[in-house]
């Protein structure tokens, strides 16, 4: 099935906002909420989808053929490609009555696992949401990240429990879902995290790696880093939590260290890339094929690697000119194949 035969049988499926768009990009959903729109004007995830459009692909056709993989390690498990599902929470809530959480839960995380990557899963109101996708990601030994809201800590360490006892590949919070109407009127409170209870929150992971999803800043990332955290998703959570940002660009202080991925909706597949302590910028993930790949554990604030692993700025040079990445290295050549973003 193609995409476009796959638009036209959701449509009229997708609940009350959702309009299985043959392009998703915000523009039909506007300000829809609960649904997949964008928050007040409903633009930012039209601006998050245009600014996608300006990542462009270098082409060299002049290279020694062979097979290119784009297979790489991140904490420790192998992906077929570095792109991820990104996490939903109450799928009933926001597509409509068709369909549920956990049966969207397990058809996502088998179909991430089956094809060498891994999906992200969802927090929400109601506890069962985060509950039986724990369960659903042990019953699949670990393959799949929980992802838990910013609620109150103690309602945080609660979820953390169910979450480790999967044995998951990481465990994320989406700290860009803190505006959230139905957050903000959580008792306890939940909201925004200090970057001490961030740190609290990643000693209590005991070694599990923690990603961080939602910092837009430079300075995000290096409070994110300095909390401890593995990972960062930059992320402006599809625009449903502030009207009027900037769409996800992926920059970094000199300092920042923490492997960063790039969401364009913050529940659309993810590009993971890393920061660089050489350029002080971020930059895209080494390919699998070099020697100097990266590791399944993520260096510390300020630890260099040295510059064995050549890597393309995602950094724009102006908003409608982003550089392209460098070439990809192909397994069965010392050449390049040129790939990237």
């Amino acid at each position: 099935m193609s995409y476009a035969e796959l638009s036209i049988s959701a449509r009229g499926k997708m609940g009350e906002y959702c309009r299985a768009c043959p392009v998703c990009d915000g523009r039909a959903c506007g300000s829809k909420m609960p649904g997949p729109g964008a928050k007040g004007s409903g633009t930012v995830a039209i601006r998050n989808y245009d600014a996608w459009q300006q990542v462009l692909l270098n082409m060299d056709t002049i290279y020694e053929p062979g097979e290119v993989s784009c297979a790489t390690n991140l904490f420790g498990h192998e992906f077929s490609l570095p792109v991820m599902v990104g996490p939903v929470g109450d799928v009933n809530r926001h597509y409509g009555p068709d369909y549920d959480t956990v049966s969207y839960n397990r058809c996502v995380l088998t179909a991430a696992s089956e094809a060498g990557s891994v999906a992200l899963t969802g927090d929400g109101m109601n506890p069962d949401i985060m509950r039986l996708a724990c369960e659903l990601i042990g019953e699949l030994g670990g393959a799949g990240i929980p992802t838990i809201k910013p609620w109150s800590q103690s309602t945080v360490m609660e979820k953390l429990e169910l979450a480790k006892a999967a044995h998951p590949i990481a465990i994320a919070m989406d700290v860009d879902a803190a505006g959230l109407p139905f957050l903000k009127g959580f008792n306890p409170p939940a909201g925004a995290k200090s970057q001490e209870a961030l740190a609290e929150v990643v000693a209590a992971c005991e070694g599990i790696p923690f990603i961080v999803k939602g910092v837009m800043t430079p300075w995000g990332a290096e409070k994110a880093a300095e909390a401890g955290a593995s990972a960062i998703v930059v992320s402006n959570h599809g625009g449903r939590v502030l009207d009027g940002t900037f769409p996800p660009r992926p920059r970094s202080s000199p300092r920042s260290r923490t492997r960063c991925a790039v969401t364009s909706r913050s529940w659309l597949t993810a590009a993971y890339a890393r920061a660089s302590t050489s350029s002080g910028r971020l930059r895209s993930a080494p390919t699998p094929a070099s020697s100097a790949g990266p590791s399944s554990s993520p260096p510390t604030v300020g630890e260099s690697r040295g510059s064995a692993t050549t890597w393309g700025s995602l950094r724009p040079s102006s908003p409608t000119s982003w550089p392209c990445a460098e070439p990809v290295r192909s397994r069965t050549s010392t050449r390049n194949a040129s790939s990237g973003r």
